[in-house]
């Protein structure tokens, strides 16, 4: 290893076909996606989605958004153009989740009640404010 003039180590970085193909086919691809279920939980909804690109959970994500995708505008261009990424974002033609749990039975539970967590803390605030 040989050390510049300027006192940096050059580096070089090479990923083989093979290495970066499996790491393309592990990623959740926002376009290829299938709707297990969702539910609404006051005044959010949560979604289990399975992405047949991705590897591990099989796929399986749980994903929490604010609002409901019935009535958002933002989902039906997302849904129609760009698909759904489970990754958070603060992309403006995206609609980042809010949340995101293990793709469990209980992480299913954990995400109804953080749903009603976040419903009960709006709806406190809410009262605090009248008061004010």
């Amino acid at each position: 290893m040989s050390i510049a003039p300027d006192g940096t180590v050059p580096m070089t970085v090479s990923y083989s076909y093979e290495s970066l193909k499996r790491s393309f086919e592990s990623y959740p691809h926002p376009m290829m996606y299938e709707i297990i279920s969702f539910e609404v939980v006051g005044d959010h909804t949560i979604l289990k989605i399975r992405y047949p690109t991705c590897k591990n959970y099989d796929g399986v994500k749980i994903l929490v958004y604010k609002g409901h995708i019935e009535h958002d505008e933002k989902w039906s261009t997302q849904i129609g153009n760009v698909g759904i990424d489970p990754h958070f974002s603060d992309s403006s033609s995206l609609k980042s989740p809010m949340a995101r749990f293990v793709p469990t039975d209980e992480g299913w539970e954990m995400a109804v009640n953080f749903c009603k967590f976040m419903d009960t803390c709006t709806s406190t605030i809410e009262i605090l404010a009248e008061g004010v």
